[in-house]
């Protein structure tokens, strides 16, 4: 079963760069400073969330150390205990990066979201980045099963040919809408600087584990 898949990534405004590593330009780095610690950076980020809709998180990580998993009876609202459990590892000038995974479900995508962000990284590479997992619902609110109909032929490519379904290419659009809301929310909290957003049909689930050895969690009806 394909599915779809969008990337955010952003700078943050009022970043400061400066150099890193050994004498001579050979062995030094450009780096990015957030202008707010970590456990801000993730309380608005987690305050950025909440006003678009995205309350169930999954896990947390804080430097590849992992802070808080959601148990069966968690409310479906669980930021707050997220955000406590950070504050209970991590003092305030602590912290690198971290990293949560959510999930949602509205009308037509259950989707997985991760989410990373880092307060200090290569000035190459984004401070936060927001990759979003969608996967079609049946009418009943189920994960769509696969069908034995391939679907008609897109463009044929050298030998191969593509085949797509008229609702894959509806949910490239929907994640796409979804992601936009998200970012909406994201640069009123963070102000954003420079923001990327990119949508892609994953046809060969290569986005089935995400990060941190964590795989999509179960969804209903799988």
């Amino acid at each position: 079963m394909s599915a779809f898949v969008g990337c955010l990534e952003a700078d943050l405004q009022g970043a400061s760069e400066y150099q890193s590593g050994g004498v001579g330009p050979l062995f030094r780095e450009t780096r990015r400073e957030a202008p707010f610690s970590l456990l801000e950076l993730l309380k608005r980020t987690l305050d950025a969330l909440r006003k678009a809709g995205l309350t169930n998180a999954v896990t947390l990580f804080i430097d590849e150390l992992e802070i808080y998993t959601a148990e069966e009876e968690d409310s479906a609202d669980n930021l707050d205990d997220v955000l406590a459990a950070a504050e209970d590892a991590v003092a305030e000038d602590e912290g690198i990066s971290f990293y949560v995974m959510l999930t949602h479900q509205d009308d037509a995508l259950a989707h997985t979201l991760t989410v990373e962000a880092s307060v200090d990284h290569p000035a190459d590479e984004a401070a936060i980045t927001v990759l979003d997992v969608a996967t079609p619902l049946d009418e009943d609110g189920w994960v769509e099963a696969d069908e034995d109909d391939p679907g008609e032929p897109l463009q044929p490519v050298g030998d191969d040919v593509t085949f797509v379904e008229e609702d894959e290419l509806d949910g490239e659009a929907l994640v796409e809408s979804f992601l936009l809301r998200l970012l909406d929310e994201l640069d009123k909290a963070l102000a954003l600087d420079a923001p990327e957003l990119e949508t892609w049909i994953d046809w060969d689930n290569q986005h089935a584990g995400l990060g941190y050895g964590k795989a999509v969690p179960d969804t209903p009806g799988v």
